[in-house]
């Protein structure tokens, strides 16, 4: 991940999201927005990571068959119009 950044990491449940948050030696996560229910878009700075990125995390028991494609269309849209994100 050092090597080739992702623009977004997307995490499905809670303990999920907590080993991948400390593997990433996150230290700051700044709640943005909320996409659908459970569905959380947040910026996060990570130890790891070389800049600021987003992480899209999911509760485990939240929505139906289509929501993974629907987090995916609207991510990978974001991610190629080059949204800047930041904690500044």
């Amino acid at each position: 991940m050092r090597a080739h950044p992702p623009g977004a990491l997307t995490v499905f449940g809670g303990d999920t999201a907590g080993a991948v948050l400390d593997a990433l030696e996150v230290r700051t996560i700044l709640p943005v927005y909320e996409f659908a229910t459970g569905v959380v878009v947040s910026v996060i700075d990570s130890g790891v990571l070389p800049e600021t990125r987003l992480l899209v995390s999911k509760a485990g028991g939240f929505g139906g068959e289509e929501l993974a494609m629907e987090m995916y269309r609207e991510f990978e849209s974001l991610v190629a119009r080059g949204i800047q994100c930041g904690l500044r």
